[in-house]
């Protein structure tokens, strides 16, 4: 069934949906005459890269035409430099001659000096490359004829030359505009380009939000596809006989069921909300209580008539109507109007969305019938009442809510003071518990001490029985070795002195940590068997190595007496 906050999702996606439609539209329109610029700037680069190489070639002949013109005009050159070493020789003898036998000023015989250095300096120049000049000197003969064919030569290529330059310039000019043309339509790709991705980006958005509604939309289903899951599998387990699996089963859906309703506010007005008109249908009330005596059920509220409602933006003329109706209509409004009231509010108080107002329904509309009612049966029309009548019923109904607001006021009064009761009994119980607790802690520390004091009295026992033992046997064994025994001390006491000697003194760590003195335990005992005592051990040792002393020594006597002749 759908509710008024999924309507909203749903005409949210759908409207989410149009824009996303329309945002694919603009995105695709520029995408296309994106495409026609960039086939416009393929044709422009072809017609730039065609005029490049129309210009180089033009280039390339301009060049050729200039290496051309430049061979003929050394060769004229050549000719001229021929005739101008024989001018610059004589000249040469001329001024040498002046120098010599004229009378000159100082500043005039510098001078002739100076164009005399340069003129050596020029026909140094000229006559560098002797083989060519020897040519050209051996066609003196023919070198007015020569120079003559060699200048119109030169003419007409200078006249190439000049259209030659003039198609280079043509074709500048040509490339230049091919250029700009490229670049203005690949500056328009460019912002088209920019706008696509801006057109992307606000589809993906809008995108997005669509599927952002729609998870929202699918996770306010979740549960309903839950409980439909649960409910199959109740039904497999009831259909198989397995009871206690059932019983199981629906003691944790029950469990979790009231854990979500405890902890999850969401779910808790989801559950209310959705059930709403299911509530009314079966309790004929929203809260679960008896109807009074004289209250009437609160109307169902119908989705088809709220949804048609919100569609309707003025007010119609029907509602105009309604409103000049005679008296008769207008008592039924007034007395239906706070039930109805009550139940708008409660359902949009369970409403999540705040885009669209709920409308109340219409009044005088026929209610949805509830479960187990006859739908076929007419609205019975109520009698006319007077104004008295209608007062008299009106403060009734306000002495009827006072007395139960009253009743519900003393409900919760007892209510506190069991409350209060039970706190009181409840601590009592505990500080009862707690002196027993303490009470049975303090016999078992009793307990415990006492037993300590018995092992420590058995232990001093055993100890002064160990000691008299040992006190017997020391008595009957030191008289026979007492003199070995000291001279056994005074070997030892000496070898201590001198390991003592020996031993590095070391200082005492400055920085020890105090800890307390623990008590070291007491070594385990065999009491079935006698202990040796150290001091045994030391005499045992000192007999043995007395008893070596004197076999050895009586062999040495005997190889002695033996080497004498005894």
């Amino acid at each position: 069934m759908l509710y008024d906050d999924d309507e909203n999702i749903k005409e949210q996606i759908e409207k989410t949906l149009r824009q996303v439609e329309e945002k694919t539209k603009i995105r695709d329109s520029i995408r296309a005459e994106s495409q026609t610029i960039k086939a416009r700037c393929k044709d422009c680069d072809q017609e730039v890269k065609a005029a490049i190489a129309a210009q180089r070639a033009a280039r390339d002949q301009l060049k050729s035409k200039r290496q051309e013109m430049d061979s003929v005009q050394s060769k004229m050159n050549r000719l001229n430099n021929a005739i101008s070493v024989g001018d610059i020789d004589g000249k040469i003898r001329n001024m040498e001659h002046m120098i010599q036998h004229e009378t000159l000023p100082l500043n005039e015989e510098k001078q002739l000096i100076r164009q005399i250095k340069q003129l050596k300096q020029n026909r140094e120049e000229l006559s560098s490359n002797m083989r060519k000049q020897d040519q050209s000197q051996q066609s003196l003969d023919h070198k007015e004829g020569n120079i003559e064919e060699h200048s119109k030569h030169l003419q007409l290529l200078k006249k190439e030359m000049e259209v030659l330059r003039n198609n280079v310039l043509k074709l500048d000019t040509a490339t230049k505009d091919a250029k700009k043309k490229y670049n203005n339509e690949y500056d328009k790709l460019n912002e088209l380009i920019a706008q696509f991705r801006a057109a992307d980006e606000v589809r993906q958005e809008a995108y997005a939000k669509s599927v952002a509604l729609k998870k929202q939309l699918h996770e306010k289903g979740k549960n309903f596809w839950d409980y439909r899951k649960a409910a199959n599998k109740a039904q497999e387990l009831a259909a198989g006989g397995k009871k206690e699996e059932l019983q199981c089963f629906c003691v944790d859906q029950v469990e979790r069921i009231m854990e979500l309703w405890n902890k999850n506010d969401d779910f808790r007005r989801d559950y209310v909300r959705c059930n709403t008109r299911s509530t009314l249908r079966r309790l004929q009330t929203l809260d679960g209580r008896s109807l009074g005596p004289d209250e009437e059920p609160p109307v169902i509220p119908n989705a088809i008539t709220v949804r048609a409602s919100k569609n309707i933006s003025v007010v119609s003329q029907s509602t105009l109507e309604q409103e000049k109706k005679p008296p008769s209509t207008e008592s039924v409004i007034i007395k239906n109007e706070p039930v109805s009231k009550v139940v708008v509010q409660r359902t949009e108080t369970s409403q999540t969305t705040k885009a669209k107002n709920p409308t109340k329904p219409s009044l005088l509309e026929k209610p949805v019938a509830r479960w187990g009612d006859e739908s076929d049966e007419e609205v019975k029309k109520e009698p006319v009442r007077t104004k008295e009548e209608e007062e008299l019923l009106l403060k009734a109904e306000k002495a009827r809510k006072e007395e139960e607001e009253a009743m519900l006021k003393e409900k919760r009064r007892l209510e506190e003071i069991e409350k209060a009761k039970e706190a009181q009994q409840r601590k009592k119980r505990n500080a009862e518990k707690a002196q027993q607790r303490a009470a049975l802690k303090a016999q078992k520390e009793a307990e415990l001490k006492e037993k300590e004091r018995e092992k420590r009295a058995r232990k001093k026992e055993r100890r002064k029985a160990a000691s008299a033992v040992t006190a017997e046997n020391t008595e009957q064994e030191s008289a026979p070795t007492s003199e070995i025994l000291t001279r056994s001390m005074e070997e030892h006491d000496q070898s201590e002195k001198a390991a003592e000697l020996t031993k590095k003194p070391q200082k005492p760590s400055q920085f020890t940590k105090q800890t307390k003195p623990k008590s070291v335990p007491l070594a385990l005992r065999n009491r079935g068997k006698r202990r040796i005592q150290p001091w045994m051990w030391i005499l045992i040792a000192v007999i043995v190595a007395v008893a070596l002393f004197y076999v050895g020594n009586s062999s040495v006597l005997r190889s002695s007496l033996q080497g004498f002749g005894f």
